[in-house]
């Protein structure tokens, strides 16, 4: 990772596909990640991987018919037999009508690249992450990974539509074992440059942590008032897309929004923007049909304004695409740079105003019990503490029940701090996204039990 991506070549691979092609219309899809990963375990990095990932997807329409193919080849050969298989499932497969208007005639080439990440190396990981574990040695004893990534996102056609965007991603996830109590915590960072990773911040997390060493107390199933941190409310948000204001919901009747834009679904504390254009932070200037990205707002003041599409489910849906094209050749809009603002009150005022209120610092095993209501079940993980009269006392996972449409008409503050919560557990592609979120107190947070055989 010693020097940036050259796009270069990614053109002359673009090109290479598209002269291959006997006719109709035919685009290209070119993701590659150089990916540096540092695995530590017990305070120790017990693993350091690189990683060079080549995806080059390929889509060749006949008319209302399309097929597309994949591979991993960049030669010349490669690409050919690409095409070629592409074209062959093209013209063997049932027409679709819903296929969408390719765009054409645009140049869009962008780089977001830090100097600094580039070159992240084996030893300036291990100087790092050192610092951290020698500071916190006789208190903690860490986990987690720290992954730097180079990356490279192109599409083309034969309309004449060029786009590129390189690169670089900076991701830190601590997970800090109590060498008393064996108790986790968790710290993470994500941005695209090594300043949005600081010694000071993560100190001061940590040392937080400290002040938290009492035991645990008598715990009863119950509704409850929670402050939930950030990463929780990723993860509820992430479920959000996916049956609710996505038009992958709406098209498959699993949409718990289906016939709400311009009604207040939520409380009035809840608005919710798409802000994709965002430097010195993640940005992404367009999707992977080409389209340019701009802001926009899904819910304000609770009231749901629109839903996010793609071009395909445009067209299903009699609209015009928001540029929310996730994958290539997928059809699913998602938006990745999430943000919800900021209200006038502290974190620590938010817990210093409840007399009982549980703090969770992330949930796991999220699922959907019930799309229609939006019922999620899950469990708490990695820090969950009943705060009583100002004191921080910790409970052990608990699972729980809640209806998030009733939870976020309940919201009783959100706070100053809004912090960048990156999507760090990536098995593909590193992409530029990231949600800006607050900390969110609700009350009727339903808790069924704890996710141990604790009692």
């Amino acid at each position: 990772m010693a020097r940036y991506i050259d796009s270069e070549k990614y053109f002359d691979i673009a090109r290479e596909v598209l002269n291959a092609s006997s006719g109709g219309f035919i685009e290209v899809a070119i993701l590659h990640t150089l990916e540096d990963n540092a695995r530590f375990t017990e305070s120790t990095i017990h693993q350091y991987t690189n990683v060079n990932r080549l995806q080059i997807s390929v889509r060749v329409r006949f008319g209302d018919k399309c097929g597309l193919s994949l591979t991993t080849d960049a030669t010349k050969e490669g690409l050919i037999a690409l095409v070629k298989r592409a074209e062959e499932l093209a013209l063997n497969s049932e027409e679709d009508p819903y296929l969408p208007i390719p765009e054409a005639k645009k140049n869009l080439f962008f780089e977001q690249v830090d100097p600094a990440v580039a070159r992240l190396g084996p030893e300036e990981k291990t100087r790092f992450l050192g610092k951290i574990f020698r500071e916190f040695s006789g208190d903690f004893t860490f986990y987690g990974i720290m992954r730097s990534s180079l990356n490279f996102v192109g599409i083309y056609n034969n309309l004449d539509l060029n786009a590129g965007l390189s690169f670089s991603t900076l991701h830190l996830a601590l997970l800090p074992e109590d060498v008393v109590d064996k108790d986790t915590f968790w710290v993470q960072y994500s941005g695209p440059s090594l300043d949005s990773v600081k010694y000071d911040d993560i100190f001061t997390k940590l040392r937080g942590f400290l002040k938290m060493r009492y035991a645990g107390v008598h715990f009863k199933p119950g509704r409850y008032t929670v402050i939930l941190s950030p990463y929780a409310v990723k993860e509820v948000l992430d479920l959000m897309q996916f049956v609710g204001f996505s038009a992958g919901a709406l098209e498959q009747g699993s949409s718990f929004l289906a016939g709400m834009e311009g009604r207040r679904v939520f409380g009035s504390e809840f608005t919710l923007i798409d802000k994709p254009l965002r430097d010195p932070h993640f940005s992404m200037p367009f999707d992977f049909e080409g389209i340019p990205k701009r802001k926009l707002t899904i819910f304000e003041n609770g009231i749901f304004k629109r839903f996010i599409f793609d071009k395909r489910t445009a067209k299903i849906f009699n609209k015009k695409s928001t540029g929310h094209s996730l994958e290539p050749m997928s059809s699913y809009p998602f938006a990745g740079h999430l943000g919800m603002p900021g209200g006038d009150k502290s974190l620590e005022e938010l817990i210093q105003e409840s007399h009982d209120v549980i703090y969770v610092s992330r949930f796991h095993y999220v699922n959907v019990l019930d799309p229609k209501t939006f019922t999620l079940t899950g469990m708490t993980r990695d820090g969950t503490f009943r705060i009583r009269n100002r004191k921080w006392v910790r409970l052990p996972s608990l699972r729980f029940h809640v209806n998030f449409i009733d939870l976020f008409n309940n919201i009783t503050g959100v706070s100053k701090e809004v912090e960048e919560v990156g999507f760090l557990n990536s098995y593909g592609m590193d992409l530029p996204a990231s949600y800006q979120l607050p900390y969110l107190r609700c009350d009727g947070f339903n808790f069924i039990g704890f996710s141990t055989e604790e009692e």
